[in-house]
């Protein structure tokens, strides 16, 4: 069961057609089908053509632009702590397909992971509850939830490489190379610009 899930079509209607407004239909805070302008809460949804459009790197760039996100931390393979609407980060959930991510460091709570393991190729949508969610998830979720929808698998092979810029040395260097069936890379050589020469 996902956090919401959000059905928009893209349709090209004839010439001389009225565009069609369709409705997205999320699952959030009571977890049924609710149209989106009608749930609670305050819900960000970022696309993959949202992030197709944006020159980011991994899911820091991605969230960095979402209002009521806020991001600290530095460290090897681009690991972040992250904030929803003030809270600490341990009560910022993450969430993959709607499972639950362990923290990489137990120490400082759920929010603190490693943003270079899921590739944004591999993205069809990012969902955001900015607001209490804890009668769903517990206390972890007291700020909000981040739900990170991977794409559907096919029988397709396809790669991507991204770089970090120089100026921010925690974002990693890596190259991947994933069969779609499986929703994360098999492969991938992350390298820091400090690990050079």
């Amino acid at each position: 069961m996902t956090l919401m899930a959000i059905l928009a079509v893209g349709l090209t209607p004839p010439a001389g057609a009225e565009d069609l407004a369709l409705d997205k239909i999320v699952v959030t805070s009571t977890r049924t089908e609710t149209a989106l302008q009608d749930a609670p809460g305050a819900i960000t949804v970022i696309t993959a053509k949202d992030i197709e459009d944006q020159p980011v790197r991994d899911l820091v760039d991605i969230l960095a632009e979402t209002p009521g996100i806020s991001l600290s931390g530095c460290s090897t393979g681009g690991r972040k702590t992250l904030s929803i609407r003030g809270a600490e980060n341990r009560h910022s959930m993450i969430l993959v397909d709607s499972r639950r991510i362990a923290p990489s460091d137990a120490s400082m709570g759920h929010s603190n992971y490693e943003n270079s393991w899921v590739p944004i190729e591999s993205i069809e949508r990012i969902e955001i509850i900015r607001g209490p969610l804890s009668s769903l998830y517990g206390s972890d979720a007291l700020g909000g939830v981040v739900n990170i929808i991977t794409r559907p698998p096919t029988q397709k092979w396809h790669g991507g490489a991204t770089a970090g810029a120089p100026e921010r040395r925690c974002a990693p260097e890596r190259a991947d190379l994933q069969e779609s069936s499986r929703p994360f890379p098999r492969g991938g050589i992350p390298q820091r610009p400090d690990d050079a020469g």
